[in-house]
């Protein structure tokens, strides 16, 4: 945790190739005045859902959206919850999808991502376009299997867990990226090291060919200290107007890079009774036998989202619990781990809250914020949860 009257100022950089990790961290103030929500649930009673997706907040039409990953369904529901219509469907008609992982609001277009392909719909949820992401590289297979370079788009993929996909500009996508590769990858004893020193973590794309045209910013250097946590090394961004803010699941601080990808700075305060005490792996297989395990054992920064109007930034958290491998609840071991919320404003702390599982933030029309995170199988209804900050 920084200390509350000091400055520091901090080179990451432990290579002469690069200055994506050189950030001034500067002090955060805390002047904590949020200490609880009041938070509403907005009740949706679905017609057909399998309960397998999310929801997401149109804050130009007042609609909310639930995107079904198995049905491959968008369906519409005013904010009192009421359904207006569901369209879409799993196939490949030109009104259908073959799956949904995530969505983003473009102008007057729907783009629904799944996998390495991008649909494009018309405001109607009409197909007009479909693009794959093409990961391109210059050197031939044999150069890419036996020397990997950190810099070569090649040998990165799509990031399987936890993606995020936003707009980088007019033309282009920005989201996350990593690499598998035997031989430069964060599991492997040998190759973890050098990995979390160079790998890149974000993509940028064109949104019309689909090529991957940069590979941009760096791990936090938390994980050159740490290298054998691969189970918390996801990481969350957003766009606070045209800068980038960069949150890792092992570190208290927000990095913010400018829209060239130049370091700016550091800040943030860590998560009130965050358990980071990690347990260390160091096989492949030792860390996807531990990772359920440890992600209900232990705290780990969350999503992470941006409001320029009001200067906000809201960033989840989750605590841990301490309970051993016996106790672990296998569906999901999000469901008995807590979770909490940081509120900063003008990058000062000024809450520090308590929410519900799975709450994740995704707009705001104004007066209310509006989360993702209601389930309720049994009862068959899912919930957008609403607040509003005085």
């Amino acid at each position: 945790m920084l200390k509350k009257y000091l400055i520091i100022l901090c080179i990451f950089c432990f290579s002469c190739e690069s200055k994506e990790r050189t950030f001034t961290i500067s002090k955060t103030d805390v002047k904590v005045r949020i200490n609880n929500l009041l938070i509403d649930t907005i009740l949706i009673s679905h017609p057909n859902t399998s309960f397998q997706g999310f929801l997401s907040f149109d804050s130009q039409r007042k609609e909310i959206l639930f995107f079904d990953g198995l049905f491959s369904t968008v369906s519409k529901f005013s904010l009192d919850g009421k359904h207006i219509k569901t369209l879409l469907g799993k196939g490949d008609g030109p009104q259908q999808v073959r799956g949904i992982n995530n969505y983003l609001k473009f102008n007057n277009e729907h783009l629904i991502f799944k996998g390495y392909n991008v649909y494009h719909f018309n405001e109607n949820w009409e197909r007009i376009n479909t693009t794959t992401f093409i990961f391109e590289s210059k050197k031939g297979l044999n150069e890419l299997e036996n020397n990997p370079k950190p810099d070569e788009i090649g040998i990165y993929e799509i990031k399987y867990f936890n993606n995020n996909f936003l707009l980088y500009d007019a033309n282009h996508i920005l989201f996350n990226i990593e690499t598998t590769h035997p031989k430069f990858n964060g599991y492997f004893g040998t190759t973890s090291k050098a990995y979390f020193e160079s790998a890149k973590v974000l993509g940028v794309a064109d949104l019309n060919s689909g090529k991957v045209t940069k590979i941009q910013g760096r791990y936090s250097t938390i994980y050159e200290k740490f290298n054998d946590i691969p189970n918390f090394s996801n990481w969350y961004f957003d766009k606070n107007n045209d800068d980038i803010y960069l949150n890792f699941e092992a570190d208290s601080l927000i990095y913010v890079y400018d829209k060239s990808f130049n370091p700016v700075k550091g800040f943030g305060r860590s998560g009130k009774m965050i358990n980071t005490n990690y347990r260390k792996t160091k096989s492949y297989d030792d860390a996807m036998n531990l990772d359920y395990p440890d992600r209900q054992k232990y705290g780990y920064y969350y999503s992470l989202k941006c409001f320029p109007k009001e200067s906000l930034i809201f960033r989840c958290y989750k605590l841990g619990t301490n309970q051993s491998t016996e106790n672990i609840n296998i569906s999901n071991p999000d469901d008995e781990n807590p979770m909490r919320m940081q509120i900063y404003q003008n990058e000062i702390l000024i809450g520090d809250v308590s929410v519900p599982n799975h709450f994740k933030i995704v707009g705001s029309d104004g007066k209310y914020f509006y989360a993702d995170g209601f389930i309720d199988e049994e009862k068959g209804v899912l919930g957008l949860y609403r607040f509003a900050l005085k």
